[in-house]
């Protein structure tokens, strides 16, 4: 048996980013894939460890051996400072070589979201380290404003009139791939990962109408997008950060840089939402959304 090159854990398999990490790591058996997490959540035959980020005793047992880790920031976390401390030091003591981290893509109101914090301890923790940071996954559609756009026909969301970049998440999960297999030209860097459109969401509406033959509207009601968050089970720290963090991006005059950093890495240009949306048009109709994180 042709022995693995590295021995890869990947956490937050069931985010949108993690299942697209997952699709393509499926597909290489050059590196053993180990996913980390309270419940298995694939359906491929890796390795499973179990691993609770708010449980310290989980972490010695789930990095043991590993080369490699793939870090989602997850949601619940009870202490950001004291668990990534932890975590990261924990790293060290188990010998792991390096870390992918996928955050956010930086705005003028990005300090509201603990991403910032991760990416500070992961630069000081003396760790090999790249961190990842996308602007706004195309998926958001066809998972956290799914049940919106098929039930009621209209995405509530605050602050809609701010331009935004959208990116698949298929494209970032590609991106990943490649640093993961081979970290050396990405070493202790930051990359920003773009599409190549800045749109509101009343752009994103009309082009839900156009394809799916029916009315999709913009609803600002900020009661109804509460509402929705509290039905998707976000506590209410979540739901009050994400309204400081929207209502402060709809009063942001900066535009997003487009940049062309897919585009080096896979020699095509990005999804476009058009594609996008055409792709998952059986998605945007079924009855039952897809359970999927929102990050």
């Amino acid at each position: 048996m042709q022995k693995k090159e590295k021995n890869i854990l990947i956490t937050g398999a069931k985010s949108i980013i993690g299942q697209e990490v997952m699709r393509y790591l499926s597909r290489d058996y050059s590196h053993q894939i180990i996913e980390g997490g309270r419940q298995e959540s694939s359906a491929e035959k890796h390795e499973y460890r179990y691993l609770d980020l708010n449980d310290v005793n989980t972490f010695s047992s789930a990095l043991k051996n590993i080369d490699t880790v793939f870090l989602v920031f997850p949601r619940a976390i009870k202490s950001v400072k004291n668990t990534f401390i932890t975590f990261l030091d924990v790293c060290k003591k188990e010998h792991v070589k390096e870390i992918i981290f996928c955050s956010i893509k930086k705005s003028n109101f990005s300090f509201f979201v603990p991403h910032n914090k991760v990416e500070s301890l992961i630069k000081k923790s003396g760790l090999k380290y790249t961190i990842v940071a996308p602007s706004y996954f195309m998926q958001n559609l066809t998972t956290f404003f799914l049940d919106d756009i098929k039930s009621n026909q209209c995405v509530a969301i605050p602050g809609y009139s701010s331009k935004i970049n959208w990116i698949d998440a298929r494209n970032v999960g590609y991106v990943i791939t490649k640093i993961l297999h081979d970290m050396t030209n990405y070493e202790n860097s930051t990359m920003e990962l773009t599409g190549d459109e800045n749109k509101d969401f009343m752009e994103v509406c009309a082009k839900l109408t156009a394809v799916l033959s029916r009315d999709i509207e913009i609803q600002p009601n900020t009661k109804l997008f509460i509402k929705s968050l509290k039905e998707k089970g976000l506590t209410s720290s979540e739901i009050n950060k994400l309204l400081i963090f929207h209502f402060a991006e709809s009063f942001s005059k900066s535009k997003t840089n487009i940049n062309n950093n897919y585009e080096k890495i896979a020699n095509k240009k990005p999804t476009r939402l058009h594609e996008f949306i055409m792709r998952h048009i059986s998605d945007l109709s079924c009855s039952k959304s897809p359970q999927l994180t929102l990050i």
